[in-house]
């Protein structure tokens, strides 16, 4: 059974998504050995700026550009089209601004099921709980980081996704989600609660918790391969708390895409 990663990027006016897929897929092969493949458009492949990197496989599609987030375009739709155009019988999907700083990634390989993904987030400088898809609803799964063999059931999990994408509106009023902004969170959460008959199973999910840092941090600083320096600043009655946090080692999720270029920069030029 052949194994590799797939990354989704389609660059904006606001972020190069295809840059930041660079530098997942070099990290990727140096610390999991494992192909990759990124999906992306014509545009994307026309303008960006780190043609001197070679992916093992590269799919062009022509994404859906009608979705939003701030005002500004954001190309997320269309990722149930991963299970047919996967070259891998095992993948796993990464989003571009995942940063790989171990092996752990490959334990996925050994969970008793054709697909999973993270059940809960944790955030560095906050205690946020996990999120809910609605104030009544069902707990955030999360899209980051997936995981799926090509099977019968998940391909209805793909397929349910691109049910939810085409009816946005209706499930997000059915569970109490603003829906102006798709998101694949809410859809594989829904997606896969559907699919498993409103159940949920361990093995779908990927054990311990997504580590992301937020856009609360100020800096964000790599020291060596593995190891970042994370900076916070926060008011404590009325006077300026500055914070830090040296991590090593440790996959992370950066939803700051400035702060994630900085970190990536030396990789991708």
């Amino acid at each position: 059974m052949n194994r590799g990663i797939v990354i989704i990027a389609h660059n904006t006016t606001r972020h190069d998504y295809y840059r930041m897929g660079v530098a997942v897929a070099k990290r990727a092969r140096k610390y999991l050995d494992l192909p990759t493949t990124i999906i992306t458009d014509q545009i994307t492949l026309d303008s960006n700026g780190a043609k001197h990197f070679k992916f093992d496989h590269t799919v062009v599609v022509e994404p859906d550009r009608n979705n939003y987030i701030k005002k500004a375009t954001w190309i997320n739709k269309g990722r149930f089209r991963v299970h047919d155009l996967t070259p891998y019988d095992d993948t796993i999907v990464l989003d571009t601004d995942y940063m790989i700083n171990s092996s752990r990634l490959l334990e996925v390989f050994k969970q008793p099921t054709d697909f999973c993904c993270y059940r809960s987030a944790k955030y560095f400088f906050s205690s946020e709980p996990n999120e809910m898809t609605g104030p009544y609803s069902l707990p955030t799964y999360w899209a980051t980081v997936m995981r799926f063999q090509k099977t019968q059931r998940t391909r209805e999990i793909f397929k349910m996704v691109e049910m939810i994408q085409n009816n946005y509106p209706y499930y997000a009023e059915l569970h109490g989600f603003l829906p102006y902004t798709y998101r694949n969170d809410y859809a594989i959460t829904l997606a896969l609660h559907t699919v498993n008959g409103h159940i949920e199973d361990p093995a779908d999910f990927i054990p311990g918790e997504l580590q992301h840092i937020n856009s609360v941090i100020t800096r964000a600083e790599r020291v060596d391969a593995t190891t970042y320096n994370l900076r916070h600043e926060e008011m404590v009655r009325g006077r300026k708390k500055k914070s830090i946090i040296t991590i090593k080692d440790i996959d992370f999720h950066m939803l700051n895409k400035e702060n994630y270029m900085s970190l990536i920069y030396d990789e991708t030029n």
